[in-house]
């Protein structure tokens, strides 16, 4: 964690805001997780920001599928299985 924390003070962002995007992040994580949004997700906090992957939404292991559904029935468009 104090790896990404440099690496985000060293880009010219404050520590008090990365610090703050990193548990924002594992929130948003956490709650994808409970929503069923992600395919299970192989890390713990530790990995989770030591990798990075708080700062890149596009690596979390997204549950494609369940994402379409939940797009198409928020527009009315929801058809049923694919």
């Amino acid at each position: 964690m104090l790896a990404q924390l440099r690496l985000a003070s060293m880009q010219g962002e404050a520590l008090p805001l990365a610090s703050a995007r990193m548990i924002c992040a594992w929130a948003e994580h956490l709650d994808a997780s409970a929503e069923g949004l992600l395919r299970g997700s192989p890390y713990g906090p530790k990995k989770f920001i030591g990798l990075g992957k708080w700062n890149d939404r596009d690596s979390w292991h997204w549950d494609t599928q369940k994402l379409d559904r939940r797009r198409d029935a928020r527009v009315g468009m929801w058809q049923g299985a694919r």
